[in-house]
C-alpha cells in the first residue's frame, strides 16, 4: 500500500475510491430511497400507534 507524508509529518495510506462527483448518487441527482417490504408504512404504524 502506498504511503504519503502530510504537512504534519505523519505518514497515511494513500486509498483510491472510484467514486466521484460524475459517479456517486447525489451529485448525478439519481438518489432513489428503496422501500423494500414497506419499511417505512410499517414505522408510521408502529409509532403512530403509541402516540394516540
Amino acid at each position: 500500500m502506498k504511503r504519503l507524508s502530510w504537512e504534519d509529518g505523519n505518514e497515511y495510506p494513500l486509498i483510491k475510491l472510484e467514486i466521484s462527483n460524475t459517479s456517486h448518487p447525489f451529485f448525478t441527482g439519481k438518489n432513489v430511497l428503496v422501500d423494500t417490504a414497506g419499511r417505512i408504512d410499517k414505522f408510521k404504524k408502529r409509532y403512530e400507534k403509541k402516540a394516540k
